[in-house]
C-alpha cells in the first residue's frame, strides 16, 4: 500500500472544505461525492470510536461539517415528512438487530452510527439539496458529467488490464481473477468491483441520453450533446456487466415509452420490480429458472454465475428466516459455514446482504 491512501482518504476533508467554500453548496455536494466516489482508494481504516473511515464517511462526515460552517441556513429549511419514515427505519434496523440478538447496548449504538454515515447523511443532503427540478437536473448533469470523466480511465484498463490502482495507491482492491470476461479485461478503475464501473457507466449513459431526449441539454459550448454521449455508451457497453446494460436497455425503453406514450404506469411497474422479486424469493413461490434459460441464450457462463446466485440466495433466504424480524445483526452471524466452520456462502446482490 502506498502512502497515497492515507493522504487521499485523511486529507479528502480539506478538499471538502474547499470545494464549499469555493462552489455554491449544491454543486460542492455533487463534486465532493462524485469525485471521492470515482478516485478516492477502496480501503478502510479503522478507528476507534469512529465509524470505519472509507471513501464513503469520509466524504458524509466532511461534507457535513463543511456545510454546517458554509451553508448552515440551508439546514433550517428542512422539514420531515413521512417520506423519510423508511431511511429512518433503515438506520436503526441494525440498532434493533443488535438488541434483538442480545449483543448489547455498544453494538447497537455502532450499527446505528455506521448506517447514518453510510446511507443516512447522504439521503438527508440530498433532501436538502435536490428535492426540487433545479437540483435534481443539476445532479443529473453531475452524473452524466462524472460518467465522461470515467471514460478515458475505463479505456486504459480495458486495453492494459485493471491496473489504476494498484498503479497509485499499491494494491488491487478485488481478485484480479474477476476482470476477465468475454475475452477481454473489465475495468475496476478505482471502485471496489467491475460490477460497480459497470453499472456506474451504464447509469451515467442512461442520464446523458434522458438529458438528451428532454431536451434539458442538447449541446454544450456549441457541439451536440450525441458527441459524448455515444463514446459514452459505447465505453459502457465495453464494460461488459450484462447485467448493467440490460439495465441500460431497459431503462431506455421506459424512458421512450413514458416519454411518447406521456403515462407514468411503466415507473410504477419499475418500482415494483424490487420488492416483487424480493417476496417471490423469499417464499419460495418462484425459483428463477426462466431467469436461467434467459441468461443461456447470451452465455453459458453467465447463466451458471446466474444458477450459483440463485441457490444461495435459497441457502441465506431459509438462514435468515430463522430471524425473520430482526434478523442476525453483525459478526457474520447471518453466514453458513460447514463443519469446520468456513463460510460456504456467497452475497452479490444486496436485497440478500
Amino acid at each position: 500500500m502506498n502512502f497515497t491512501v492515507p493522504a487521499a482518504l485523511f486529507g479528502w476533508p480539506l478538499v471538502a472544505l474547499a470545494l464549499c467554500a469555493l462552489l455554491p453548496a449544491r454543486r460542492a455536494v455533487i463534486v465532493s461525492y462524485l469525485a471521492a466516489w470515482l478516485f478516492l482508494p477502496v480501503y478502510a481504516y479503522e478507528i476507534q470510536g469512529l465509524p470505519e473511515w472509507t471513501k464513503m464517511s469520509a466524504t458524509s462526515i466532511s461534507l457535513l461539517v463543511a456545510l454546517m460552517i458554509f451553508d448552515l441556513r440551508k439546514f433550517s429549511t428542512f422539514r420531515p415528512r413521512w417520506i423519510d419514515l423508511p431511511m429512518l427505519a433503515w438506520c436503526l434496523s441494525p440498532a434493533a438487530a443488535s438488541l434483538a440478538n442480545g449483543i448489547g447496548l455498544y453494538d447497537a449504538a455502532s450499527g446505528f452510527r455506521n448506517y447514518l454515515v453510510t446511507w443516512g447523511i447522504p439521503y438527508f443532503l440530498g433532501r436538502l439539496y435536490f428535492s426540487d427540478f433545479d437540483g435534481l437536473r443539476e445532479l443529473a448533469l453531475g452524473l452524466f458529467i462524472g460518467g465522461l470523466v470515467y471514460v478515458p480511465f475505463c479505456l486504459y484498463e480495458i486495453r492494459m488490464s485493471p491496473q489504476l490502482h494498484t498503479l497509485v495507491y499499491g494494491f488491487h482492491q478485488h481478485s484480479f481473477a474477476q476482470t476477465k470476461r468475454f475475452g477481454g479485461w473489465r475495468p475496476t478503475v478505482f471502485m471496489d468491483h467491475g460490477l460497480m464501473v459497470g453499472m456506474w457507466m451504464s447509469m451515467a449513459s442512461l442520464t446523458g441520453i434522458w438529458l438528451w431526449l428532454s431536451g434539458v441539454m442538447r449541446s454544450f459550448r456549441g457541439i451536440s450533446i450525441l458527441w459524448f454521449l455515444i463514446p459514452l455508451v459505447v465505453t459502457a457497453v465495453l464494460c461488459k456487466s450484462t447485467g448493467a446494460l440490460l439495465l441500460l436497455f431497459s431503462g431506455i425503453v421506459l424512458l421512450f415509452w413514458v416519454r411518447w406514450r406521456q403515462t407514468r404506469a411503466p415507473l410504477y411497474l419499475l418500482g415494483a420490480v424490487a420488492p416483487l422479486y424480493i417476496l417471490l424469493r423469499l417464499t419460495g413461490s418462484w425459483a428463477g429458472d426462466d431467469m436461467v434459460d434467459v441468461a443461456q441464450v447470451f452465455s453459458t457462463d453467465r447463466a451458471e454465475s446466474l444458477v450459483t446466485r440463485l441457490k444461495q440466495e435459497d441457502q441465506l433466504s431459509a438462514r435468515a428466516l430463522q430471524r425473520p424480524v430482526f434478523g442476525w445483526a453483525a459478526w457474520g452471524r447471518s453466514r453458513i459455514v460447514d463443519e469446520s466452520g468456513q463460510d460456504i456462502a456467497i452475497t452479490d446482490g444486496l436485497w440478500i446482504i
